[in-house]
């Protein structure tokens, strides 16, 4: 890459968006247990077995609860990173932190976080893939080509 392209690639803004893989094992447990119950409170209510019916209303319950837990670990396990030319942004449930490159001190990864270290402190998110990822590659590299186009160094 030239020093033109990283220039003109560093001046644009890119978006990452970090999620981990859908929790199709805990969305399946959910499914079978909310259908169970749900078949467990028909056959209570029709053969006036009471604790057959109460069986059915307590997997209905945790049926739904374990779909709404994963729903919210995706969620929260979910970053945005914004990049342009004078910064880095992390945008997660909510919260924005914005770090000028000029602050940056390194990245790291690890197996399940990004550390980016900076003179004001920082940040720290999860990473929710695996290292090998393309995504999170992507993502590396393009951190990678953002810092060495601010320090001025050519890749």
């Amino acid at each position: 890459m030239s020093e033109q392209d990283a220039r003109a690639r560093n001046s644009k803004t890119e978006t990452h968006l970090l999620t981990p893989r859908p929790p199709v094992r805990a969305y399946a447990i959910a499914a079978a247990a909310a259908i169970a119950g749900a078949a467990l409170i028909v056959a209570g209510t029709v053969a006036a077995l009471e604790p057959v019916r109460i069986v059915g209303v307590v997997l209905l319950v945790l049926g739904a609860g374990l779909a709404i837990v994963a729903l919210i670990l995706v969620l929260r396990l979910s970053t945005t990173v914004i990049m342009d030319g004078a910064g880095i942004e992390v945008r997660r449930l909510g919260r924005r932190q914005r770090i000028p490159w000029s602050e940056v001190t390194s990245v790291k990864a690890t197996r399940h976080h990004f550390i980016v270290v900076a003179s004001s402190g920082g940040t720290e998110f999860v990473n929710p893939r695996d290292d090998e990822d393309r995504g999170v590659v992507a993502f590396m590299t393009a951190v990678r080509d953002r810092l060495d186009a601010n320090r001025g160094y050519g890749s």
